[in-house]
C-alpha cells in the first residue's frame, strides 16, 4: 500500500476470487477430448474446452448442485458413464450420473472402514474401484 493508501501489489484472497479456476487438483481428457476439472475453492467440477478454453458446463452450481466442498478428485469411468468424486470436507465418495449430474450411490464411513478427507480415485482397466 502507498503513502496515499491505494494498493500497489496485491496477493491472495482478492484476485483469487476473480479467477474461474482455482485450486485445481485433478484433470481428466475425457473421450470427446475435453477436461474434466476439479476446482476446489469454487467447490465445484468444471468441464472444458482446452483448446479453447471454454466452459461446458459447471458441476456443483445452481444447474447441477451436490453439496460437494472442498473436493479432491473427479475421475470419469466411461464404462458405468458416471463421474467419481472424492468429496473431501464431508469425507465420502460419490458416484454421479455424467450426463444428468444426478447423485446415484454415496459412500460414507461405517464401521467396517473410515474415509476421512478423501483424495484420490483410481480405475483400474477392468472397471474395478
Amino acid at each position: 500500500m502507498s503513502h496515499s493508501k491505494e494498493i500497489v501489489f496485491e496477493l491472495g484472497d482478492a484476485y483469487v476470487k476473480t479467477l474461474e479456476l482455482t485450486y485445481s487438483r485433478s484433470v481428466q481428457e475425457l473421450p470427446d477430448g475435453s477436461w474434466l476439472i476439479t476446482n476446489t475453492h469454487k467447490n465445484n467440477i468444471v468441464q472444458i474446452n482446452p483448446l479453447t478454453g471454454d466452459f461446458i458446463r459447471i458441476i456443483n452450481n445452481d444447474n447441477y448442485p451436490l453439496g460437494i466442498y472442498w473436493l479432491r478428485c473427479a475421475t470419469y469411468d466411461q464404462q458405468r458413464d458416471e463421474m467419481i468424486i472424492a468429496d473431501g470436507l464431508n469425507n465420502r465418495i460419490l458416484f454421479v450420473d455424467f450426463l444428468s449430474c444426478e447423485l446415484k450411490k454415496s459412500i460414507f464411513s461405517n464401521k467396517h472402514f473410515n474415509i476421512c478427507d478423501p483424495h484420490h480415485i483410481e480405475l483400474h482397466p477392468e472397471g474395478q474401484y
